[in-house]
């Protein structure tokens, strides 16, 4: 299995500015054409659709290097990537898949073809960078529509193939780490609040334990101007901050010694252990992240912490490994590529 450049990208350490919260965030523009939607095509429709989307998105300059990868040609460890990622959903019926995803050098920014819509335009970077990530989707879109004819409706907007995606079609989303509002039994509420603002919310973890990841995205566009949706999301996204900020606070008020063996014991784990699961692995990853926020542990610092948090799925670290993994393989190279990770973080900050 050889790591192809398109990969590499995803993996390797990016530059974006990282955030306490934020471990990255995508902008998702939905587009169709004026006839019907992937879902109500055959399969060789689909094939036909994705050819004739691919050769109209090779002709832009930002495509020029771009990677056209189709999906039933990739290989279970890349699909499992491409998911981690959150760039391509995993599916089961591979055989029949005729999606395809466009990948640009640099990994900053991607095409969906035929995945529920036509296109869908996607911005992503690690960290926090909503109006950066927006801007690259716009420009894009911008380049797209003077090649194609979208679906349009003066009364409905951008029209899509989930009647609620309609209006400007755009959606943002950023994965979330609330390590002491999970800790402190605050998600819950949390939770019901958001659902009172009109965000979609998925749970990555059990809920209970640090490692515990928060996805949230904004669910619906209509109504909406496209920066009016993107300033709102922002600014619920850096209240979150904020709430986690004063759980932190009330942590280490309320029990900072239990809150220190906890972070310390995770360190060690990962400093020394042999066999990780991807379920132990974030658990323990995301205690360090709130060790390092709350001042407990300055060996490494927590940017350092979420860029292995984003390389350690069972997809990642087989192409890094460059062959298919049984499970006590994977488990046993998570452990050694953490603990390599941990040795370097721990270098540069004693140099720096």
């Amino acid at each position: 299995m050889t790591l192809a450049p398109q990969f590499r990208s995803l993996l390797e350490e990016t530059r974006s500015r990282r955030h306490p919260v934020v471990l990255g965030a995508l902008c998702i523009l939905r587009r169709n054409l004026p006839e019907r939607f992937p879902g109500r095509l055959d399969r060789q429709e689909r094939e036909l659709l994705r050819d004739r989307l691919f050769a109209a998105l090779a002709e832009m300059d930002c495509c020029r290097e771009a990677s056209f990868l189709k999906a039933e040609l990739l290989d279970p460890a890349e699909m499992a990537c491409l998911a981690e990622f959150a760039l391509l959903p995993e599916r089961q019926d591979l055989a029949d898949d005729r999606r395809g995803l466009v990948l640009p050098a640099g990994a900053r920014h991607s095409v969906r073809v035929g995945d529920g819509d036509h296109l869908c335009l996607q911005g992503h970077r690690e960290g926090w960078e909503l109006e950066e990530i927006w801007a690259d989707v716009d420009s894009l879109d911008a380049a797209l529509e003077e090649r194609l004819d979208f679906a349009f409706s003066e009364e409905f907007g951008y029209l899509t193939a989930s009647p609620r995606r309609a209006g400007t079609a755009l959606q943002c989303r950023a994965l979330l780490h609330l390590p002491a509002l999970t800790l402190r039994g605050e998600l819950p509420r949390l939770l019901r609040a958001l659902d009172v603002l009109h965000g979609d919310v998925r749970l990555h973890g059990d809920g209970e334990g640090p490692g515990t990841l928060l996805e949230l995205a904004n669910s619906r566009s209509m109504g909406m101007s496209e920066d009016e949706l993107v300033d709102g999301f922002a600014e619920v996204v850096n209240k979150l901050s904020a709430f986690e900020d004063r759980a932190r606070e009330a942590l280490l008020t309320e029990a900072r010694s239990l809150l220190e063996d906890r972070v310390w014991t995770a360190y060690g784990q990962l400093r020394y252990g042999r066999l990780l699961s991807a379920q132990t692995a974030a658990e323990l990853l995301g205690t360090l992240s709130l060790g390092c926020r709350a001042g407990i542990l300055e060996v490494v610092d927590y940017q350092g912490v979420q860029s292995m948090w984003r390389r350690v799925g069972d997809g990642g670290l087989q192409l890094l490994a460059g062959e298919t993994l049984d499970p006590a393989a994977r488990d046993a190279r998570r452990a050694e590529q953490l603990r390599r990770w941990l040795a370097d973080l721990e270098t540069a900050e004693r140099k720096g």
